[in-house]
């Protein structure tokens, strides 16, 4: 039967006709009748084709009173007919209907590519065969999905964020455009996200990553620490470039949304954030990346001085000391320089000289100067975030992954409330302290607070008690802390008690705050109000639940089964989705920066790996076979090779016309 042929649908060429054709057409041949035009060589692709010229077909034209008439018939087939295992991969079986494309989409999220998609599609269903697509197809829905979105990509992310803003209670986000109306700012802020930074926003760090989507701009996510100990986001911001006036614009866009400025603001040595954090939070305290400071000492000072010689050990005994008095500091430093003669070195002066920005000596008495001492956290959330995404998203893509990376780590705090507030921890004392700190505290930092409290009974005294008024002053002997080294003397601590207010400070001024007990306030609400789902979403998640429940249910009774299949078959015959186009392009997607860290897709090196990749390139590299230089082309990619061949060709035919025929 020609039903049961795979057939193509073609209009006739007479008005109103309709031809239905089989394997019909030929596949494209090469004409070598003509010898005067010259052959052109091309790199040979090795494609198959299933046109045989198969004339079997049903020709329909149209007649008056709507009705058609067959007027031509022809049913024999000059190949053989597809077999039914076969069907699964001819164009007319296969089809990604909107389930398969939505599981895509969200998957997706994860930074799961269309392969792996349709992998996991084959587990969902039950073999390649039950798909109903190929790999090849999910490839070209990502392809179409890209070609779908091509310029209107900026638009359609505006638009999307800017619903969100409208109908979400507490959402906030700003743009700006450039040259041309195009992108060059956006900086985005869920309810959530401003709720954790008014609990948690006294100390925050930012720092920029790159290739995280295809048009480079710099992604800049704001992290702060919640009272688990952990990383939180409060915001995050796209950047066309990493100049003073681009940041300026999303910290001015940060405030925005927050209104309060932080108290510490952690960043790398960038001068164009330090700029920016210098003129729009004036009254916060500027921390510059101890780390990113030390990854440069060696490079910085020579790695004879740091490696042959307790430099770099005296170096970070002063750097890395909490504990250290400035004037201890101060002395300290006069004596290394002068031992190693680096009094006159222009790195060192210069750190020296923005030593209260970074030395934790000079910010013993900043709350909180003890719990982001580097960017480290903006790093882990830099590392975390590339996980979801890659250098190829749209920004429409781009704001999917992001939020999926928010679900995961919202998800985790809610996580470590519910075990904090239910879970006990065993006790290693007797104290009640212990027990109020258990009540008090999460997990993570009740344990800290309870090695502090077990340390504290072997090794801290009370020397002295003075009384002063209403208050009294005692004087704490740390014997597991000396005041350096080398020293014989302990540290002594001076903690004021007033009885009367309980007020109680120390000397240390390291404190346990209120910021990390418990959370007792509903600062979580549900996700759907927080991303304002639209009606259509909503009702797709409850069908979907109402499908898993009905299965979960009725999995034991097969009859019944069938009858829900059959009515879903029904429903879905009735059912077809479309996707709304934006009318207009107003926002134009943004220019491809040159940031750093973007072009060339490689980490940058500092100089101990630049010398190394120096003196390895100074070996002999390997050379092509057809034209013997070493540029990095192969004989079957080589650029010269045309040229080549036809000059040896040349070659041949003028050393066969003079050669000598001796015979005659």
């Amino acid at each position: 039967m020609l039903a049961s042929s795979v057939c193509s649908v073609a209009n006739g060429k007479g008005k109103g006709k309709v031809i239905v054709d089989g394997f019909s057409g030929k596949g494209k041949t090469i004409d070598f009748s003509d010898v005067s035009k010259p052959i052109v060589k091309r790199p040979f692709r090795k494609n198959t084709s299933c046109k045989t010229g198969c004339l079997a077909r049903m020709m329909v034209r149209k007649i008056d009173g709507g009705m058609f008439e067959i007027y031509g018939f022809v049913e024999e087939h000059n190949h053989p007919l597809v077999s039914q295992e076969d069907m699964q991969f001819m164009i007319s079986s296969r089809e990604l209907g909107f389930s398969k494309q939505q599981f895509m989409l969200q998957v997706a999220n994860s930074n799961v590519g269309p392969v792996r998609a349709f992998k996991l599609m084959k587990e969902m269903y039950g073999g390649f065969e039950n798909v109903g697509a190929t790999a090849t197809d999910c490839k070209n829905f990502r392809r179409d999905l890209n070609l779908f979105i091509g310029d209107r990509d900026a638009q359609m992310v505006v638009e999307k964020l800017e619903n969100l803003e409208k109908r979400c209670d507490g959402f906030f986000m700003d743009y700006c455009q450039g040259e041309g109306d195009s992108l060059c700012g956006l900086f985005w802020a869920d309810k959530v996200a401003r709720l954790n930074y008014q609990r948690f926003g006294d100390t925050i760090s930012f720092d920029a990553t790159f290739r995280s989507n295809k048009y480079r701009m710099v992604f800049v996510p704001f992290t702060g620490i919640d009272n688990h100990n952990r990383s939180v986001t409060f915001g995050a911001g796209l950047l066309s470039d990493e100049t003073v006036k681009s940041y300026k614009w999303l910290l001015q866009s940060f405030k925005k949304a927050f209104v309060a400025d932080p108290q510490v603001v952690v960043t790398d040595q960038d001068a164009s954030m330090k700029q920016a954090v210098e003129a729009e939070f004036p009254n916060a305290r500027h921390r510059l990346c101890m780390w990113h400071i030390m990854q440069k000492l060696v490079t910085k000072v020579g790695s004879s001085v740091c490696n042959k010689s307790n430099f770099k050990e005296r170096f970070c005994r002063i750097v890395w000391n909490e504990r250290i008095s400035i004037d201890m500091f101060e002395q300290e430093w006069a004596s290394i320089m002068d031992e190693f003669d680096l009094g006159s070195h222009k790195w060192l002066c210069d750190l020296y000289g923005m030593r209260h920005r970074w030395i934790p000596a000079f910010l013993r008495n900043e709350d909180m100067s003890g719990l982001m001492r580097t960017t480290s956290r903006s790093e882990s959330e830099n590392r975390y975030f590339n996980r979801f995404t890659n250098p190829d998203l749209t920004l429409v893509e781009f704001i999917g992954h992001f939020e999926s990376a928010m679900d995961i780590q919202r998800y985790t705090q809610k996580k470590n409330d519910h075990e904090s507030r239910y879970n006990r921890p065993e006790f290693r004392t007797d104290w009640p302290l212990e027990k109020d700190a258990a009540e008090l505290f999460t997990l993570n930092i009740f344990y800290e607070i309870q090695d502090e409290i077990v340390a504290s009974i072997a090794k801290c005294l009370s020397v002295n008690v003075e009384q002063m008024g209403g208050s009294e002053k005692y004087f704490i002997r740390d014997t597991d802390v000396k005041k350096w080294k080398d020293s014989t003397q302990f540290e002594v601590y001076e903690v004021f008690y007033c009885s009367s207010d309980t007020i109680l400070t120390c000397s240390c001024r390291q404190y346990v705050l209120d910021r990390w007990s418990k959370s007792d306030e509903n600062v979580w609400v549900d996700t759907s109000a927080v991303m304002c789902e639209t009606s259509s979403d909503a009702a797709i998640r409850a069908i979907q639940r109402i499908f898993e429940d009905t299965v979960d249910r009725l999995v034991p009774f097969k009859d019944k089964l069938d009858f829900i299949r059959i009515g879903y078959c029904l429903i879905l015959q009735k059912q077809e989705s479309d996707v709304p186009e934006p009318e207009t392009v107003v926002i134009k997607v943004p220019r491809h920066s040159a940031n750093k860290g973007t072009g060339s897709h490689k980490r940058w090196k500092n100089m101990d790996e630049l010398i190394q990749n120096a003196a390895e390139s100074s070996k002999k590299r390997r050379t092509c076979f057809v034209c013997g230089k070493a540029e990095g082309h192969n004989c079957r990619t080589c650029p010269h090779k045309d040229e080549i061949n036809a000059a040896n060709k040349r070659t041949k035919r003028v050393t066969r016309s003079s050669t000598v025929n001796y015979e005659e």
